[in-house]
C-alpha cells in the first residue's frame, strides 16, 4: 500500500477514535466519577494532534524526508498553538492539553515513521497517480 493511502487510513482511525472519545468515553468518565487524570477532558488535544500530522504528511509528503519533516513541523504547530490559545482568544491554557499533544504528536510521528520504513523503495518516490 501506498504511503500516503496508510497515512490516510491513519488520519481516519485518528478522527474516528477521537470522536468516539468525545461521545462516549468522556460523558462515561463524567457521568461515573471516574479518575483517568485528565485524558477525557483532553481526548481532543491528543487526537486532534495526530490527525493534523496524517492529513499534512498525507496531502503534502512525496517522499521519507518530507513527510518527516512536515510531521515534526505540524506536531510543533499543534504544541505552539496549545501554548498560544490565550493570546489567540481561541480557547485557555490547560497543561494536560499540552501533554494531550505531546502523547499524540509521539504517536504519530512514530506511525509515520513506521509507514515510511515499512514501504518499498518504488513507494518512497513522488507520487504519479
Amino acid at each position: 500500500m501506498r504511503p500516503w493511502i496508510s497515512l490516510l487510513l491513519a488520519a481516519a482511525v485518528a478522527f474516528a477514535v477521537t470522536e468516539l472519545g468525545r461521545n462516549l468515553y468522556r460523558p462515561w468518565v463524567r457521568q461515573n466519577a471516574v479518575n483517568d487524570f485528565g485524558l477525557a477532558d483532553s481526548v481532543g488535544s491528543v487526537g486532534g494532534a495526530a490527525v493534523t500530522v496524517f492529513l499534512l504528511v498525507a496531502i503534502m509528503g512525496r517522499g521519507r524526508a518530507t513527510s518527516l519533516g512536515g510531521a515534526t513541523g505540524a506536531a510543533v504547530s499543534a504544541l505552539l498553538y496549545e501554548f498560544l490559545q490565550p493570546s489567540l482568544r481561541s480557547g485557555t491554557f490547560d497543561w494536560n492539553d499540552v501533554v494531550g499533544v505531546v502523547i499524540g504528536s509521539i504517536v504519530a510521528l512514530s506511525t509515520v515513521w513506521y509507514i515510511w520504513l515499512r514501504a518499498s523503495p518504488t513507494q518512497t518516490s513522488a507520487r504519479a497517480e
